[in-house]
């Protein structure tokens, strides 16, 4: 199966985010540029190559990653301005606010090419054949089970010499009345 699991995508994206934190944090001292594209380009890049299984995790990735990365780099590269409730939502709330429109943009970004990826797998030629085959294999096999079930099997009926109307026809061509057949699970 082509592609990255799961969980190698939220990596490859968690990792763009803390290499554009780690390179603007010795820049500016706080997330920038370096981290808005490279958080872009991380999500993109893991919608891309993340398996099928995986395009889940992949699509409603970005919000989430925004909003664990931008407190927790706040925390780690900010001075320790206090403890009250004020400074929790200065230093926290208000960049995640700031970020909303780059988040947004990103999680757009990558739910369209999700779909479109979605898209183009079913589109594939031979896939609705391989599809169709799969689905009437099984109505197949659904129809063969309920026949065995309700004991209509005619191959074996007629097989058995058994005519409609419960008759059965001997060696000579003349029908008798048919004694009850047993299948298996029946007395």
């Amino acid at each position: 199966m082509p592609g990255i699991p799961a969980w190698g995508a939220v990596a490859l994206a968690a990792g763009a985010c803390v290499l554009g934190f780690a390179v603007d944090a010795m820049r500016a001292g706080e997330p920038g540029a370096t981290f808005a594209v490279l958080y872009v380009l991380g999500c993109a890049l893991a919608v891309v190559a993340v398996r099928r299984k995986g395009l889940f995790a992949a699509m409603v990735q970005p919000p989430l990653l925004m909003i664990v990365a931008v407190p927790v780099a706040y925390q780690t590269t900010g001075d320790d301005a206090g403890s009250s409730l004020k400074d929790l939502v200065l230093t926290v709330a208000v960049p995640l606010v700031d970020r909303f429109p780059l988040m947004f943009l990103t999680t757009m970004l990558v739910l369209g090419i999700g779909a479109a990826g979605v898209r183009a797998i079913e589109q594939q030629p031979g896939r609705a054949d391989a599809e169709h085959q799969h689905r009437g294999e099984e109505h197949q096999r659904e129809a063969i089970d309920e026949r065995d079930r309700d004991g209509q099997d005619e191959g074996l009926e007629r097989a058995a010499g058994i005519v409609p109307g419960g008759l059965v026809r001997d060696g000579d061509g003349h029908d008798h009345q048919q004694r009850r057949l047993h299948h298996r699970g029946e007395e």
